[in-house]
């Protein structure tokens, strides 16, 4: 069955790569052609390295689905981490039109995690939600203590946008590796998120209506307040 799904992933690379290597190789071949006008020449030139791109993006997907074990263990305090998510977003955020909101942040959580993987996750979500809502997009970012039915305190952090939602089809699908929506989307991104999350003891869903607005839940086992004691200023 592991040799099965290895055959399986192994074919879904290729074809992602593939793909876009055709299309890279016709565009650089049109280069040679010695009457080619100048605007042709700028176009085909554009067209490869988007395709290049493309691939580049996959293959960076790919690392990072392979290394999502590699979880290191911190103790994170949750106000920090999303300071360092503003600051990482604030640039895309501000290019593309959209404004992320921060609510009931409480200053005492903190998470045992790793942090660059974590940042990343959050990162990936708000990037996702930049391109479904385009320009106008607002999202609210929010946190609350919660206790999961084995008692074990944690927290959740809620994503939600106002775009167009997901439909009741692709809800199922949309942490499967290589399942897009998007023309150049890779498929990995939220494989790799739902990876990370579970690495930390954590759990990761969706909510949305399919019409108006999505939401992302992530759910962490938190900390004890006492262990933030122990941070070192960052």
């Amino acid at each position: 069955q592991r040799l099965s799904a290895m055959g399986e992933m192994s074919a879904k690379v290729a074809h992602q790569i593939r793909t876009p290597l055709a299309s890279a190789l016709l565009y650089v071949s049109n280069l040679n052609k010695g009457n080619l006008a100048e605007a042709d020449r700028s176009r085909f030139l554009s067209k490869a390295l988007f395709r290049l791109q493309h691939m580049e993006n996959v293959v960076a997907d790919m690392l990072s689905f392979s290394r999502v074990g590699e979880i290191g263990q911190d103790i994170v305090a949750l106000t920090d981490l999303i300071d360092e998510l503003q600051i990482a977003m604030e640039t895309h955020l501000e290019s593309s039109g959209c404004t992320l909101v921060i609510n009931d942040l409480q200053d005492d959580i903190a998470i045992c995690a790793n942090r660059d993987a974590l940042l990343g996750v959050l990162q990936n979500l708000i990037s996702n939600a930049i391109q479904v809502t385009g320009e106008g997009g607002i999202f609210s970012l929010s946190t609350s203590p919660v206790k999961q039915h084995r008692g074990i305190p944690s927290v959740d952090i809620k994503l939600t946008d106002n775009g167009p939602g997901i439909s009741e089809n692709d809800l199922g699908k949309i942490f499967e590796p290589f399942f897009t929506t998007r023309a150049q989307g890779t498929g990995l991104g939220l494989s790799v998120a739902k990876a990370v999350i579970e690495n930390h003891a954590g759990s990761i869903w969706v909510e949305s209506t399919g019409s108006e607005g999505t939401t992302f839940n992530i759910r962490l086992p938190m900390v004890k307040s006492s262990d933030l004691n122990g941070l070192s200023p960052t």
